[in-house]
């Protein structure tokens, strides 16, 4: 009997050792494919294989030495976001106790905007932001002006074309993102957003309450100038104060920018007039006699801006050409003689109506034929 149950005992320990043999082996998880080979902080990445979830065992991913996190997981799909401070490196992926890897994935490095050119802007104007690791994809490069989104027009990698948007402060900060990655802000890289509509009283007064403007460095020593300059400083502070009336043409690819409007100590002849000074400050001339000089085309919007030598008149003209207004400079040597048009027409894009006073933002710089202004 005791025989019987050692054969037994022996038989049932034996079934036991065979069972425990014949637990079956994990399957081996396998990377064989990776949804792009370049990547960017914030980036989704997918793996392609087999065996890449395990019931029962957790999941840990790394690109770079850098741990992942998992957006989904299938046996067959692996989707990770690629995290922040991330390099060039291979993707690990720990299943359990199995490991699997891909060589290598390449990361780019974070985006960066550098510069706005122009930094200035009315809502919907175009700016062109330069920098680096923008991308290629409009779709996934996100940008910001004072947290109101823009509309990107193009992207390169190291420039992007932005439409100024409506909603913001007058000293906008940008940010930017791509992919769903960090948000990047510089705070000294701002835009100034131009109110449409400013109130002003004088010429000077809208240029001060334009952010576009930028007056640094426009005040000269006054006492260091000769009697002649300061006279001629002035005649042109009346101008601009509105105690005398008159327009400006500025081009608006430049803002408004003054700097140096008062710095003309070395004027040649304080005599002239100062429409150099400021891009174009005139008076309407008291004796146009549009009939006499100018062609029909021509409109009565006819301002003298000298009147130096004998017979000799120079006059800003504006003229409508299909419905559109165009400003140019012309030029008359002689009593008898026709007038002639010197330089190129200039569009005029905005009127702005600063009391008495004009300003004409205008598509580019006047040409004026008389004296090197």
């Amino acid at each position: 009997m005791r025989i019987v149950y050692t054969v037994i005992i022996l038989g049932i320990l034996a079934s036991c050792r065979q069972d425990k043999d014949e637990v079956p082996a994990l399957p081996t998880p396998e990377i064989t494919a990776i949804s792009r080979e370049t990547v960017q902080s914030g980036d989704t990445l997918e793996l392609s294989g087999k065996n890449l979830q395990l019931p029962d065992y957790s999941t840990e991913a790394f690109i770079g030495d850098r741990p992942a996190r998992i957006i989904s997981q299938s046996d067959t799909k692996l989707q990770l976001l690629v995290p922040e401070k991330v390099f060039t490196g291979n993707i690990v992926v720990h299943i359990g106790p199995q490991t699997t890897l891909w060589p290598e994935v390449k990361v780019i490095g974070s985006p960066k905007i550098k510069a706005a050119n122009p930094r200035y802007a009315y809502a919907g104007d175009t700016i062109l932001l330069t920098g680096e690791n923008l991308g290629n994809d409009p779709s996934i490069l996100k940008i910001w002006l004072d947290g109101v989104p823009v509309n990107i027009v193009t992207v390169k990698p190291d420039t992007a074309r932005i439409i100024t948007p409506a909603g913001t402060g007058i000293r906008a900060v940008l940010s930017w993102q791509t992919y769903n990655g960090p948000k990047y802000k510089q705070d000294d890289l701002t835009v100034a957003v131009r109110p449409a509509n400013i109130v002003a009283n004088s010429i000077l007064e809208y240029l001060q309450k334009d952010p576009g403007m930028d007056l640094t460095g426009a005040v000269m020593d006054y006492m260091s100038l000769t009697p002649a300059n300061k006279s001629l400083n002035d005649t042109l502070r009346q101008y601009l104060t509105g105690q005398i009336p008159c327009i400006m043409f500025l081009p608006d690819n430049i803002a408004m920018n003054a700097i140096g409007i008062y710095q003309h100590s070395d004027a040649p002849n304080a005599g002239l007039n100062f429409n150099a000074l400021l891009n174009g400050v005139l008076k309407q001339t008291t004796e146009p006699e549009p009939d006499k000089l100018y062609p029909s085309e021509y409109t009565n919007y006819v301002y003298e801006y000298f009147d130096g030598f004998p017979d000799w008149h120079a006059f800003i003209v504006i003229r409508e050409v299909s419905g559109q207004r165009y400003v140019l400079s012309t030029i008359n040597t002689a009593a008898d003689q026709s007038i002639s048009e010197y330089g190129p027409q200039r569009r005029i894009i905005r009127k702005h109506q600063c009391g008495n006073s004009i300003i004409y933002e205008i598509d580019g710089p006047m040409t004026f034929p008389i004296g090197n202004w």
